[in-house]
């Protein structure tokens, strides 16, 4: 949301602050006071810190929250209003206010209390059981799916939503965000589709899959269409394999004769040979290659003194900054409190329409 132009305040304790500063190391953070994921992940933001705890210095919080249009919490259920900072208390402060609550089982679930990681949620989502090794084994996915798709995607649905319903009604509202739940609707096609003895998703057909090459590279085809899947086979000069697209019994037939196809070249070759052919065919990218690959619009990266996430939506009219630096522990604290850093004592007034992130515990 920094990003898209909004004000974003983000609460930290004032000793050691969020612990993605120094907890999620990587080579390039040796030299750096925090590590790289927290900086690309919290550019443009600004920093107070406040103990939560502390009666006097909650307090500051609740004056922040008379001006600004949204808060996003992340304790667990209870806590916030135990601080006396839940939504019914800073609804009656700012009825605008709209209040996005994510955790990893939601408010209400049995589970509610229980401590997890996005491993955990995605276990209990069913997410993991699609995502099996050639032994039918469950594999960990490499990516944080309800921590990315699930807590973060959703809780920017869930905040533009209540801001929508507050443009329209003059309300604020309260929003619940499940990262677990959020990641159910990534079930949409084992649930709706053929679970069949074959089945697209998950490698049943030879026009939907992974394939090796020669220099031990990685290619996708997706040709699921008759149209794409017709494409391919006369790129190939393979007519003899068109009607085969969707005959069960003849898949491992099939599959075999493309893995050996592809296995016959490198990667390279069939980006080459494939490069023209309307057929749904792109190679497996590492993460490196992934954020340089030369695109029409690079939108999604900006390398200059290290890795940059981009804004994956182009706003017509507004450029983010991707160079903005993330903010030092407290660095705003003087422009909100008009105090020194980590010092809280007295409030000096605040600009109006701040979006506020609460800090987990």
């Amino acid at each position: 949301m920094a990003d898209m132009g909004a004000e974003v305040i983000k609460v930290e304790h004032p000793e050691g602050g969020d612990y993605a500063r120094v907890a999620i190391e990587a080579s390039q953070d040796e030299s750096a006071e925090t590590s790289a994921f927290f900086q690309t992940v919290n550019r443009s933001k600004q920093s107070v810190t406040l103990d939560l705890g502390d009666s006097d210095q909650r307090a500051h919080l609740i004056d922040m929250i008379r001006d600004a249009d949204g808060l996003v919490e992340s304790f667990r259920p209870g806590v916030a209003a135990r601080l006396g900072i839940g939504y019914s208390e800073l609804s009656a402060i700012n009825p605008g206010l709209v209040y996005v609550s994510i955790t990893g089982y939601g408010q209400s679930s049995p589970l509610s209390s229980k401590a997890g990681h996005d491993l955990n949620y995605i276990a209990y989502a069913g997410v993991l059981d699609l995502l099996r090794d050639q032994a039918g084994e469950p594999v960990l996915p490499g990516i944080q799916i309800a921590d990315v798709f699930g807590g973060s995607l959703h809780g920017v649905v869930a905040m533009l939503t209540g801001l929508l319903s507050k443009q329209l009604t003059g309300r604020g509202r309260y929003l619940d965000v499940s990262m677990t739940d959020c990641c159910k609707p990534l079930n949409i096609g084992p649930l709706t589709m053929s679970q069949g003895p074959a089945s697209m998703l998950d490698g049943g057909f030879a026009c939907y899959q992974i394939y090796q090459t020669s220099d031990d590279r990685h290619l996708t085809l997706g040709a699921g269409e008759a149209k794409f899947w017709h494409n391919f086979c006369a790129a190939l000069e393979r007519h003899d394999l068109k009607p085969l697209q969707f005959v069960a019994d003849r898949q491992p037939w099939l599959k075999a004769e493309l893995t050996a196809l592809f296995k016959s070249h490198t990667l390279d070759h069939w980006c080459t040979r494939l490069a023209e052919t309307d057929c749904c065919f792109a190679p497996v990218l590492s993460v490196a290659e992934a954020m340089q690959e030369t695109l029409p619009e690079k939108s999604l990266v900006g390398l200059s003194t290290g890795l940059k996430i981009g804004l994956p939506v182009k706003i017509k009219g507004h450029t983010p900054d991707f160079d903005a630096p993330s903010p030092a522990l407290g660095e705003h604290n003087s422009r909100y409190f008009g105090l020194g850093d980590n010092q809280h004592q007295s409030d000096q007034g605040l600009p109006n329409r701040a979006v506020h992130s609460g800090d987990a515990t």
